[in-house]
Parts: structure tokens; C-alpha cells; sequence
């Protein structure tokens, strides 16, 4: 850990030392000139800085008086100044000359009037270098840092204004002098730069299927990290569904479904090099593309069958002057939904109905008890069953209420950027403050980044970039976990008070969540992690390129366990009646992970004949990661209090560790053709030679192809106005997927076990065995994938969508075999299994303006996918239950078809076939599938499986003058949860309101089952306890309002935007009502809505 501070330390100062001088880098050149002839202008110019002017002696123009004011101005604003009082033009060359010319637009015969005016983007920024050319003509000049410009031209000359990324705009100038011009995007923007592996390209040359989102898409949701909002605008991608948030959690993301029954988690890469997604804060994204079809991800071969998510991190620009950006919000923060516990009374009630439908006595049926629990002022008298040692609350707690309350969450950015001609900057910290839900204790999640992005251009022909960035993570939960205390919650007795008359707390034995969380002990995981990559672009020669990057990672990680010890007591003094974590402990443990990574790759492009284009790229790359793991624990402090070091312990100790190393050793190339930018054709490779396997299969080759074919740029297109943009894709390839191996598995690995008598003497020694059989024949799982993609834009792009089908196969999945126990060691897995999976996915925009101010679009998306086993070496016994089954889904649910409840003993009697010895009228009545006349498991079949159905996301954005309102809705068609829990549902009996529709003679159109203590046959699998938990809501709401640039320009602010949002207002859905269909499990952190201000601001 010193180490790593000293290293952080250094790496502080260096970046402080690089970056210092550029605050001042903008102030360029300084002159006053007033009546002077241009030729002095100039030469005054080459005085105050390093430009050389160059020009034909007697070039018309340089003897005509002209005034120069310029403070800390660049060349470009200087000569904007010089060329609007002659007729010359310049043109800048390499890094210091200055060409002057005769201006091609000149005609004494012709007025000229001066006109000014501002560029500025649809929030009110500046633009800058924004053309501003007059029509016709190659005269114009660009706007400076604060998107101001002044031209002269001839009367009723008409302007254009462009900027990449917006749309072209023509003014027609009249009488006035001042025109302010707001620049929109540009709806079609099919020339915008997209990231993809090893490059970029522009989106109308993509043939694979890619999707970008801004990084100010995702800041837009109030979340602790990227991974809970890029689902939300990339169609093809699902977060798990396990979406309760606890602090510092992050759902595990899926790109077009699965891919394999083991891990295929996407590849995530932040600027070139491997890195965790969650730890990035979220203000430092540029832009992410998502790599989802193996035409785009085949380039990263083994890791790439879960799919690519490559993050853009910003920067500073060149010739830019220094911003500091702040970005700020407070949330507040509660569950959606939480199920309502019982009354005590209601739940002793139904305890003792559940008893009674037993035929068992139930010890709370008695007057006393019952007369005390409907009487406020008592909070606990002598258990009736249990008198002597033991009392029972007669209290009325909602445990889980009492439990969990609201929480805040504070995000804090602070950004500075800048640059000149040579080096530009970005320098930010972050803040992010995660409070946990509950009521009591102080746990939560905190992070803090530091980021330094600096891109040094040495010439024309040669360009660094510097990434720093460092990370560091404090995450302290309870001891056992965020959802062991809410567990305990749900299964407390709602009559059991928090604490007992005496002051002790409460719960018998069962437990108590709150006293857990005040007096047990917590689990802490502090994490640092520092990135550092350099980036060197040489120009060898025309289009061809060479990249290097050099980088890696040093990621230290303390985790710190206390099991501190718990005692349950009596009412009666010093009674103490159950224990927990008895003797207590303390656990440390450190693991060091070193990542280190070199890519080098050459880019050449080339036009060989006209309308013919090519560019290849080639390169090679070698990464490695260790990691070392030492852990100590010892057990038998003197107090609590004095958990604080291994030492203070009096107890047995343990001690472990291990270090692991791997390897990747990979060459790559892919080959981009298009003909008249018409029809393209893209062909790539990568292969791979990893440390885990054996030898002769260390190597893997993973090939692609894909073509496009941009229809709309037929002939046959050009002359009608409904398709603005028509484009067919089509791809194959080849990933890989290497997740599920273990780093050495290859190998016999021995274990040294415990001690063991030996001889004659039974002397007690160590022993060591062969804990693992080795697999010599494994391999990669490769991923075949097939997409077939159409991309369509109508209206001038104001409808713009696509439709996608795919296929994937894996043909050779790594599944587990049945071999005889007698072996006695671990088993390796083979690849003996395939994979089937094919969906598809759309997405429908329409944007549009109506009138001068106001803009909006609305985007939908809708995806949906499919898989089956098709090869499964494993078992193939069909039991009850999740099962992973040769012909069926990953995940399927196997159990019993129902035709209802039994509604008397006569229709029981009647059915004639066994269930169950004690089943009865209220009971479910399963069906008889094998004819056998009883109910076993010949009768299972196949009742759907875990994976959700018909993904959809909804968006509207709207703008109007400074106001702007964002609304997310997203929701699933179909999704089935299986619930025979007793958390979930009345098993035995009732906990929460919701669960009190249960069979009696008197309500017999009921959702359960009767209650029955002890039951279970109610509660197998079957198509009454799967539950659909489709469901629509509304996942975001922001309002935001940017003050006026006149009233900023007063306070020297740039910008000021506020904004209000509300996350997860509604969900629309008819599962349990008690429970959030969002959750597969039922007993966890929930899900929350926040209430969020916040602020963006510039200066």
C-alpha cells in the first residue's frame, strides 16, 4: 500500500509539473496597432510571436492602414482581424508560417459591409471554429473561443455556416449588421466519427453492428456508475436481473443475450487498455461504442463472445481556453417497493389457523397471549410454551420498515481543460458518496477519482497522449452481506418488539436485524486503482499511421472482515438465550494486481484508383496480469472493542495466500474497402495464444467479414425525398470465450492437506494430494455469429431506425460431465457442449423542430432473443427446479402443470390421484401428465425459462429555449419468477399484507393455497408459482432549465444549467404486489426511487 501511495504521489507531482504552465498556454500573442500600414502589422506580429510571414513583394493590400487589437489572442483571431481590412488571404503552414495571398474575392466595383455576429449550439455554447463563408466563394474566416466572428462582404451576399456535427445553415444579410446564429445537430450525420476496435470510422462506412451513445447521455441518470443506464440507450443490451442497487453494486451486463452457460461478461476497455467500467466516473465519458456483432468484436478474439464495450474518456482541445466545469447533485433516496408486514395480531392469527389446518396446537392460541398482543401497553409476557427461560413480544413492529429508511447520495465533479498548438489537458476529481438504506449504522460505498488526460502534439507528424488516472474505492457493509439483515427482517415476528421492557433487545433467539447491525461488526473493502497508458501516433509517411500504446494497472485491495460476537438475552437479566459469531474474529486480507499491456499497429490508407479505397491495419500485442493474495484471520478477542489488530487476539489464527500470473499473446489485421463510398467491405482477424491452455491448443484464430451496401446512393435513389439513408448489413465471424478456465488448469495441481497419522508411531503429518484432474484437450469456446442488419433514415433522417437479426453458435462449450465420485478430485469441464442463440432487435427515432425554439425526438427500441442447448454432455435427468437441459433454454424451469385448488373433500376423493398424504380441500391439484395415478416426476415438463422476453426502452427529449425535459421508460414482455419462498409467499402462513388471500371454506376463489404449518407440497415448481413479472415503467425524469448566456455574460459564467430529476417514479406491472418485478430474488436490497437537484456549470 505505501508503495502504491508513493507511486500516486509521484505520479501527482509529474502531472502538476506537466500541467502547470498550460494554464497559461492560451495567451498567444498581444498587439496594439492602430493606423498602420499591413507590412508593419505583420512584422510587429513576428515580433510578439513565433510566426514567419511569407508573401509576394507588391502583394496588394500591405501598404493599406490597418488596426490590430488582440490580448492573449491566437494567430487565427489576429489575422481574422488583418484580412477583414484587405483583400489577402492566408493559409497557416507546418507549425510557424504564415502564408499571405491576393484574396480571390475582390471587385472595387463592389460595397462591402462589415458584419459580426455569434455561432452558438443548441444549449447556448460557443462554437468554435465554425466556417462562416460567403457563398459562392472560398472568403470566410471562423469563429474565436467565444464563437464570435466579424467578416466583410457584399451587400445581399448570402453566409453559410457549418461545423461538423451540425447542420449547414445560410443566412441571406440584409439591412443588420449583427447576426447570432444557433447551429443544430445534424439529424443525418452520417459522416460522424464512430470508435471501433484499433480505429475509427464514420458510421455511413460501419458494416458491423455498432451503437455509440455521449457520454452526457448517461450523466443524465442519477446512478453511482455507468453499468445502471448504458441499457437504457443501447438496444441489444440487458443489465442482470439482479437490479437491487446496493452501494457500490453494479449489475452484470449482456450484450445480445448469452453466449454460453458460463461467464461471457462484455470486454470493457477504457481508452485502448482493459478496465473496470465502474470505477470510471461517469463525467470523464466522452462517448462508448458498443461492439455487439463478431465483425466488430472478432478484432479482440478470445474475450470478445460477450460483446465489446469500448470507453472514449475527454480531453482537452487545441487552441482552447481554459474552462473549469463543475457538475453537482444531491439525491435522495428511498425503495420503491417494499412488502407491508402483518399486524402482530393478524400474524398470530394466522399462525394459528395454519395449526389448526395441521391438526397441531399452536402455543399462541391461548387468551392471555392474545388478550396481551391487542393491548398497546404491553410489550412482551412469559412464552406460554417456553415460561421458565424464554418470553414472546406481544408488540406490533413492521421489522422491515423499522429496518430500512431513505439514503442520500452526493456527485461531485470538478474539470479543468485547455490547450495551445502544442499540448492540450484535461484535469478532473471526482466525488461520489453512497449511503446505505438502512436506519441504523454507518454504511455505504464512497469513491474518489483523479483523472490527468494530456496530448502533446511535437509536430506535425508526431503526438502523444497521457492517460492518468487513480481511483480509489471504500465500500463497508454489514458483516454478513447487504441482504442477510434485510432477510432477517422479512422472517422476524411482526409481535416481537426491537428491544424488550428491560432495555435488551428483543427477538429470542430467531434474531434481530437492528441489533445486528448496531452491535455487529462490518466487512470493509478498500480498493485503489491506478491506470497510466501513453499512446504515440507517428505519421510515417501519407496515410500510413503507426500507433504504440503502453500502459497497465496497480490495483491494491484490503478487505477487512469482523465477526464480532452477538448475544441474544432474555427478558429475564443475564439469560442468555442465543449466540452469533461465538468466539469473535478479524479477518485481513490484501490482494495486489499488476496488469501491464503493449499494443503496436500500423494504419495505412490509400486511394490506388479513383473511387477505390483501402485501409489496412496490422499489429500485435502482448498482455499479462498477476496477482497475490495474502490473508490472515484470528479468532478469541477480549472484547469487541479491541478488534482492531491480528495481534490482540488470543485465539487459533489462520493464514492462506496464493499468486497467479496469465498471458495473451495476440496478432490482428483487418482490411476496410469501398467503392464510391457504396459498397464497403471490411475483413479482419485476430489470433491469440493464451497461458491456459496446454500447449497445442494455446492458439486461437478468430476471423470476420462483413459487407454494406448503401442503397440510398443508387441512381435509382438520388432524384426522390422519402429515403434520406438506406443500408443493408450483412457479417460472419468468429469470438472467443476463455472466462470459464482456470488459470492452470492444464496442470496436475497439488494440495497440502491437514495433518494425518503415518507409521507405526501414528506421527501426525502434513499430506499432500492431487486436488484437481487435468484437462489436456480443452480449448477455447469459440462463438460463430451471423448478423444481418438493416439501417433506414426517411425525411431528411427526421425518421431514422434499423433492424437486426442474428445467429449465434457455440460449438464447443465447456460443460460439465458425469463422472464416479470414486475418483476423488476435482473435474474438469469439456467442450462437449453447443449453444443456440438468435434474436433481434430495432430502434425507431423521429426528431424534429417546430419552429425557431423548440425541438424534440422520441426513440423506441425493441429486442428480443432466444437460445437452446443443443449439445449437452452433462446430466440429462429432468428434476424439479432450474435446469440447464440438451433442448431446452439456459435456465429451465422444470414442474408441474395445476388445474386449480381442490374446493371440498369430495372433489379430493374423487380426483383419485396421490399428491401427497397430507393434502386436502384449499390444496393445489397438480396434474396426472404419465396417467401413473399418483404425482411424481414423470409428470414434470417444461414451464418456460429464467430470461426475459420482449426488452423494450422508450425516450423523449424535448427542448424549448433554455428549458430541456428528458423521460426514460423501459419494460419487459414477458418474464417469468419463480416464487415458493416463504419469504415470497404464505408458505405455512402469512408474513405480509398481499399473502392473506389464501383458501378457507369461506374464500375459496383464491391466489394461495390454504395455510398449512409445515406444508410444502403446495409449493413445488409448477405453473402457479411461476409468475409473470412483465412490466412498464417510467425509468427517468429531468428537467433542466440553462440560464440565459446575456445574464451569464454579466457574472463571467459560460454556462449555468439546473436541473430537478425524479428516478424510477412509476412501474406499471401485475406481479405480487408486495414484491418489484425488476428483482429475481425477494429478500434483497430493493430497488430505488431518488428525487434529485443538481447543477452544470462553466466558467
Amino acid at each position: 500500500m505505501s508503495n502504491m501511495k508513493h507511486l500516486f504521489k509521484q505520479m501527482v507531482f509529474l502531472t502538476i509539473l506537466l500541467t502547470f504552465p498550460l494554464l497559461e498556454i492560451h495567451a498567444q500573442i498581444t498587439i496594439h496597432i492602430k493606423d498602420k500600414p499591413a507590412s508593419e502589422v505583420v512584422k510587429q506580429i513576428e515580433k510578439v510571436s513565433k510566426y514567419r510571414f511569407f508573401y509576394k513583394k507588391g502583394l496588394p493590400g500591405m501598404n493599406t492602414p490597418i488596426t490590430v487589437e488582440a490580448d492573449d489572442q491566437g494567430i487565427e483571431t489576429v489575422m481574422g482581424q488583418v484580412v477583414r481590412q484587405i483583400s489577402v488571404s492566408y493559409t497557416i503552414k507546418g507549425e510557424t508560417q504564415v502564408v499571405l495571398a491576393e484574396s480571390n474575392f475582390q471587385n472595387p466595383a463592389i460595397t462591402l459591409k462589415s458584419v459580426k455576429g455569434t455561432v452558438t449550439d443548441a444549449n447556448g455554447e460557443p462554437v468554435i471554429g465554425a466556417n462562416i463563408v460567403i457563398k459562392g466563394t472560398s472568403k470566410g474566416t471562423i469563429t474565436d473561443i467565444e464563437g464570435k466572428f466579424m467578416l466583410d462582404i457584399p451587400e445581399n451576399a448570402v453566409l453559410q455556416v457549418s461545423y461538423i456535427g451540425y447542420e449547414l445553415q445560410e443566412l441571406k444579410v440584409g439591412d443588420k449588421t449583427v447576426y447570432n446564429v444557433r447551429l443544430q445537430e445534424d439529424t443525418q450525420n452520417l459522416e460522424e466519427v464512430i470508435v471501433v476496435g484499433y480505429g475509427t470510422q464514420t458510421r455511413s462506412s460501419l458494416t458491423s453492428s455498432i451503437t455509440e451513445i455521449k457520454g452526457e447521455q448517461l450523466t443524465n441518470l442519477p446512478v453511482a456508475n455507468i453499468s445502471r443506464a448504458i441499457d437504457s440507450y443501447v438496444p441489444g443490451v440487458t443489465a442482470s436481473a439482479t437490479l437491487s442497487e446496493k452501494p457500490g453494486s453494479a449489475p452484470t451486463l449482456s450484450i445480445r443475450g448469452e453466449n454460453s452457460i458460463n461467464n461471457s461478461a462484455p470486454l470493457v476497455l477504457i481508452d485502448g487498455m482493459a478496465g473496470d467500467m465502474n470505477m470510471i466516473n461517469p463525467n470523464d465519458i466522452e462517448n462508448i461504442s458498443v461492439l455487439k456483432d463478431a465483425a466488430s468484436t472478432s478484432i479482440y478474439g478470445a474475450r470478445a463472445a460477450g460483446g465489446v464495450i469500448l470507453i472514449t474518456t475527454k480531453k482537452g482541445k487545441m487552441n482552447d481556453k481554459v474552462k473549469i466545469n463543475y457538475s453537482g447533485s444531491y439525491s435522495n433516496r428511498e425503495a420503491t417497493r417494499l412488502p407491508k408486514m402483518l399486524s402482530g395480531y393478524d400474524y398470530v392469527q394466522y399462525c394459528i389457523l395454519a395449526a389448526k389446518n395441521a391438526g397441531v396446537t399452536e402455543v399462541l392460541d391461548n387468551p392471555d397471549y392474545l388478550a396481551a398482543v391487542l393491548d398497546p401497553n404491553i410489550s412482551e409476557i412469559p412464552d406460554p410454551g417456553r415460561p421458565l427461560t424464554h418470553f414472546v413480544g406481544t408488540s406490533s413492529v413492521d421489522h422491515v420498515a423499522e429496518l430500512l429508511g431513505s439514503a442520500g447520495m452526493h456527485d461531485h465533479s470538478l474539470s479543468l481543460t485547455g490547450g495551445n498548438d502544442k499540448v492540450s489537458f484535461l484535469l478532473s476529481g471526482g466525488y461520489l458518496q453512497e449511503d446505505a438504506l438502512y436506519r441504523y449504522g454507518d454504511f455505504g460505498f464512497r469513491r474518489y477519482n483523479f483523472r490527468s488526460n494530456v496530448d502533446f502534439k511535437f509536430t506535425d507528424k508526431i503526438s502523444l497522449g497521457v492517460r492518468v488516472s487513480y481511483s480509489h474505492t471504500n465500500t463497508d457493509q454489514p458483516v454478513r452481506g447487504w441482504d442477510a439483515e434485510i432477510n432477517q427482517a422479512y422472517i422476524s415476528q411482526p409481535y416481537n418488539p426491537i428491544k424488550w421492557s428491560t432495555g435488551d433487545w428483543g427477538g429470542n433467539n430467531d434474531g434481530n436485524a437492528i441489533q445486528d447491525l448496531v452491535e455487529g461488526g462490518h466487512t470493509i473493502n478498500k480498493t485503489d486503482r491506478l491506470e497510466i497508458s501513453g499512446n504515440l501516433n507517428v505519421n510515417l509517411a501519407k496515410g500510413l499511421i503507426w500507433n504504440t500504446v503502453i500502459g497497465g494497472s496497480l490495483q491494491n485491495a484490503n478487505v477487512t472482515r469482523e465477526e464480532k460476537s452477538i448475544l441474544r438475552y432474555s427478558v429475564k437479566p443475564d439469560v442468555v438465550i442465543g449466540k452469533l459469531f461465538v468466539p469473535n474474529s478479524l479477518t485481513r486480507e490484501q490482494t495486489k494486481i499488476l496488469y501491464r499491456n503493449i499494443q503496436s499497429y500500423l494504419t495505412y490508407e490509400l486511394e490506388p484508383i479513383k473511387k477505390h479505397h483501402f485501409k489496412l491495419m496490422a499489429g500485435l500485442s502482448y498482455e499479462d496480469n498477476s496477482s497475490d493474495v495474502f490473508s490472515g484471520k484470528r479468532q478469541e478477542f477480549l472484547s469487541n472493542e479491541m478488534m482492531n489488530s491480528l495481534n490482540l487476539g488470543i485465539g487459533d489464527q489462520y493464514s492462506s495466500g496464493n499468486i497467479t500470473e496469465w498471458g495473451i499473446s495476440s496478432a490482428f489485421a483487418r482490411l476496410n474497402y469501398n467503392y464510391n463510398q457504396k459498397y464497403y467491405l471490411e475483413a479482419s482477424f485476430r489470433t491469440d495464444g493464451s497461458s491456459r491452455f496446454v500447449k497445442d491448443q494455446r492458439w486461437g484464430f478468430f476471423p470476420s467479414i462483413s459487407a454494406s451496401w448503401r442503397i440510398s446512393e443508387e441512381d435509382f435513389l438520388k432524384e426522390q425525398d422519402i429515403f434520406s439513408d438506406l443500408k443493408l448489413r450483412v457479417s460472419w465471424g468468429n469470438t472467443g470465450n476463455q472466462n470459464s478456465i482456470g488459470l492452470y488448469d492444464y496442470i496436475a495441481q497439488m494440495k497440502v492437506g491437514g495433518n494425518y497419522p503415518f507409521g507405526s508411531s501414528n506421527d501426525q503429518s502434513k499430506y499432500v494430494k492431487q486436488s484437481a484432474l487435468a484437462s489436456l484437450e480443452r480449448t477455447w469456446e469459440k462463438v460463430q455469429v451471423k448478423n444481418i442488419g438493416l439501417d433506414f433514415g426517411f425525411l431528411r433522417n427526421r425518421l431514422i431506425g434499423s433492424f437486426e437479426y442474428y445467429i449465434k453458435n457455440n460449438k464447443n462449450m465447456l460443460v460439465s460431465v458425469d463422472i464416479p465420485s470414486v475418483i476423488g478430485m476435482t473435474v474438469p469441464t469439456f467442450n462437449t457442449g453447443e449453444l443456440r442463440v438468435w434474436g433481434w432487435e430495432g430502434t425507431l427515432k423521429w426528431q424534429d423542430r417546430l419552429g425557431k425554439d423548440f425541438s424534440y425526438s422520441v426513440n423506441f427500441t425493441l429486442q428480443d432473443s432466444n437460445n437452446k442447448i443443443t449439445k449437452f454432455a452433462g446430466s440429462k435427468n429432468i428434476i424439479s427446479g432450474t435446469q440447464n437441459i440438451e433442448g431446452y433454454p439456459i435456465g429451465s424451469y422444470f414442474g408441474y402443470l395445476t388445474d386449480g385448488l381442490f374446493q371440498s373433500q369430495e372433489e379430493f376423493d374423487n380426483y383419485g390421484i396421490f399428491q401427497h398424504l397430507k393434502a386436502g380441500p384449499g390444496d393445489v391439484k397438480y396434474i396426472d401428465l404419465d396417467k401413473s395415478k399418483k404425482i411424481d416426476v414423470g409428470d414434470l415438463t417444461y414451464l418456460g425459462n429464467i430470461k426475459p422476453r420482449y426488452v423494450y426502452n422508450i425516450g423523449i427529449n424535448m427542448q424549448y429555449k433554455g428549458f430541456d425535459l428528458e423521460m426514460l421508460f423501459d419494460g419487459v414482455g414477458k418474464k417469468l419468477i419463480n416464487l415458493n419462498s416463504d419469504r415470497a409467499v404464505p408458505i405455512n402462513l402469512a408474513r405480509f399484507e398481499g399473502q392473506t388471500d389464501a383458501w378457507t371454506p369461506d374464500n375459496r376463489d383464491a391466489m394461495w393455497p390454504r395455510v398449512y404449518k409445515g406444508d410444502s407440497w403446495n409449493w413445488w415448481i409448477s405453473d402457479r408459482t411461476l409468475h409473470n413479472a412483465a412490466y412498464f415503467s417510467m425509468k427517468n425524469l429531468q428537467l433542466g432549465y440553462t440560464l440565459p448566456k446575456k445574464w451569464m455574460d454579466k457574472i463571467r459564467v459560460e454556462r449555468l444549467r439546473l436541473y430537478v430529476n425524479v428516478r424510477n417514479p412509476f412501474i406499471i406491472d401485475n406481479y405480487v404486489e408486495y414484491l418489484d418485478p425488476r428483482l429475481n430474488a425477494f429478500n434483497t436490497y430493493p430497488v430505488l426511487r431518488s428525487y434529485t437537484v443538481g447543477l452544470n456549470l462553466t466558467f
